[in-house]
């Protein structure tokens, strides 16, 4: 029996909770395999003759027939693929390529069987495997595993290439490999797998003068990421057919990362992305150790992200939770909101600082007197004009792309009923798409020319765009929806109801008012109660108490905040308390 096997099988998710018997039994049983980059490990249709535990490399998955394969999902180190088909006893139901070199341990059919009425803990193991696995495929959306390699490729001289790679491992220590050209050879170390086994994050650092040096950089690399200069020119480099050259269907995902000097601001991304077929894109300052810091946790899969939802005025909880998180040393990589939540998210992901975001949506909302600038009711209560404006002069013309975090937002889509995803693009139109509230505020026009409302009525926790989009590997949510009764006592059964009759009674002094819902109190209700629930659950959820402010109660920011600030830093301690610590930057 291999001990490196043992050891293997040991540091598994799957089954690294059987005891250390357990475990010498299972060892002799698997047989260490390799399979190159880009070949294929199994074919859809075909008998099930074993499972496979991936060791190092990484793996895709894609159903249906050749030529109209769709990927659904990578496969990462310490995952099983295969035990489907064993436990059905069905064939295959999906083809498996490895996307770079990769080893991974096999189980025939026999061994398992034998194993299954020997040893009942494997069969247990393997079960909360496939039970995990078919519960985030009807949650729809499944997180793709960490990069364990990357291969970053410089695009221009004039970047600080040192201080950018340095500072994206500092936070790994000795958990961190960067692996440069060889002298005298483009030769990369062996054997690999016991460089990617003894480390986090293993690191290919590309040559653009050195194109065979950097070709094997990209085929070693789970993610590929490219640096370049943010003032130089967007155009395509040479180095970048290299990209091409890969089998589209193990090819590996392409990140950028555009570099600014101190004191300059990100702007003209969309031109860059125009050039390329990138995943995600990222601007940090080499100088700035929190941005290195957080393109390093994108890297590696250990991002923060977090999902503000609508709820009017007492959005303002989600600045005081915000406040929480930063004095627990929890780091905000990514933000998605809704409504009321985009515009705080997008001040946050201008990195504008927690008490300069509160002013600019204390000027938003408050200094400025109400956001409601009544017309006649065609479409709207408000003709539109206070709202748009104040969005506008606190965000500027500041595209999307050009925010110093990801950032994205949700607006309902009437025209089709659908959610719209606002990625790229003007802030302040996204912002103004997603609170446009049915009935309160007119709706916005989309490029495509559709009819855009508030996103709460279609998605008021937008979980799932985080993390199908942002590959983060935390999801925290801050839900400020309502959580009262909305009483229908002086509601007539028969559904009739006299607005003459209830505001005659209200500004008559010698008569019971009638205390029946405003209609203003129900459009926005309305945007909370009709979304349905995320189909991804978040990893933590904070639920400020705000239930007594109403939506419109902006004038109560400073006691909402605090209301966040207080139940957020609660929580905190008593999920320390139960063992669930929140990640740290």
């Amino acid at each position: 029996m291999s001990t490196d096997v043992l050891d293997l099988l040991a540091s598994s998710p799957v089954f690294g909770t059987l005891d250390h018997d357990e475990l010498e039994v299972l060892a002799t049983r698997f047989s260490p395999i390799s399979a190159p980059g880009g070949s294929t490990l199994m074919t859809e249709g075909d008998p099930g003759d074993g499972l496979y535990l991936l060791t190092t490399g990484r793996l895709r998955v894609y159903v249906g027939s050749t030529g109209t394969e769709t990927a659904v999902g990578d496969i990462g180190p310490g995952e099983l693929v295969g035990e489907m088909a064993l436990l059905s006893d069905e064939p295959r139901s999906a083809t498996v390529r490895a996307l770079r070199d990769s080893d991974l341990l096999f189980l025939s059919r026999a061994d398992f069987e034998e194993l299954v009425t020997t040893q009942g803990t494997v069969l247990m193991a393997v079960t909360k495997l496939l039970v995990g696995r078919l519960r985030d495929a009807n949650r729809g959306v499944r997180r793709e595993p960490a990069a364990k390699t990357v291969a970053i490729v410089p695009l221009d001289s004039t970047v600080d290439l040192g201080s950018l790679v340095n500072g994206i491992v500092r936070d790994l220590d000795d958990r961190a490999v960067v692996i440069a050209e060889a002298a005298g050879g483009s030769a990369l170390p062996a054997p690999l797998h016991t460089v990617e086994a003894g480390h986090d994050l293993v690191v290919y650092l590309g040559n653009p003068d050195d194109e065979e040096w950097t070709r094997r950089c990209i085929r070693q690399a789970d993610r590929v990421l490219l640096v370049a200069d943010g003032s130089a020119d967007p155009g395509r480099r040479p180095i970048e057919r290299l990209l091409g050259e890969t089998d589209a269907t193990v090819a590996p995902a392409v990140d950028l990362a555009l570099v600014h000097r101190s004191g300059d601001a990100p702007s003209g991304a969309a031109r860059w992305l125009e050039h390329r077929d990138v995943r995600r894109h990222f601007h940090v300052r080499t100088e700035v150790q929190t941005d290195l810091s957080r393109l390093g946790r994108f890297l590696t899969g250990r991002a923060v992200g977090v999902v503000f939802s609508g709820g009017g005025a007492r959005g303002f909880a989600h600045f005081g939770v915000y406040r929480a998180l930063l004095e627990a040393g929890v780091p905000v990589d990514a933000i998605a909101g809704t409504s009321f939540g985009s515009a705080i998210g997008v001040l946050l992901a201008m990195d504008l600082s927690f008490d300069a975001a509160i002013r600019a949506l204390r000027r938003v909302t408050v200094d400025k007197g109400s956001l409601i600038d009544f017309t006649f009711p065609t479409a709207a209560l408000s003709k539109g004009t206070k709202i748009g404006e104040r969005i506008r002069f606190e965000l500027g013309e500041t595209d999307i792309e050009d925010l110093w975090r990801p950032f994205l937002c949700v607006s309902s889509d009437l025209t089709i009923g659908e959610k719209r995803i606002h990625t790229t693009g003007p802030a302040w139109r996204a912002v103004r798409s997603s609170v446009a509230i049915p009935g309160v505020f007119p709706p916005m026009r989309s490029d495509d020319g559709h009819v855009l409302v508030d996103g709460g009525v279609i998605d008021n926790m937008p979980v799932d765009p985080m993390v199908r989009l942002m590959d983060v590997g935390t999801v925290i949510a801050v839900d400020v929806r309502a959580r009262t009764d909305f009483s229908a006592d002086r509601l007539d059964d028969d559904g009739v109801l006299s607005g003459w009759e209830v505001a005659l009674k209200r500004i008559n002094p010698f008569t019971e008012s009638m205390s029946v819902p405003r209609m203003i109190d129900l459009l926005l209700r309305s945007t909370e109660v009709a979304s349905a629930d995320p189909q991804s659950e978040p990893d933590f959820v904070f639920h400020p108490p705000v239930q007594d402010f109403q939506v419109l109660e902006f004038k109560s920011w400073e006691a909402i905040t605090e209301v966040g600030y207080s139940h957020a830093t609660e929580m905190i301690e008593t999920w320390a308390g139960e063992g669930r610590r929140l990640p740290k930057g």
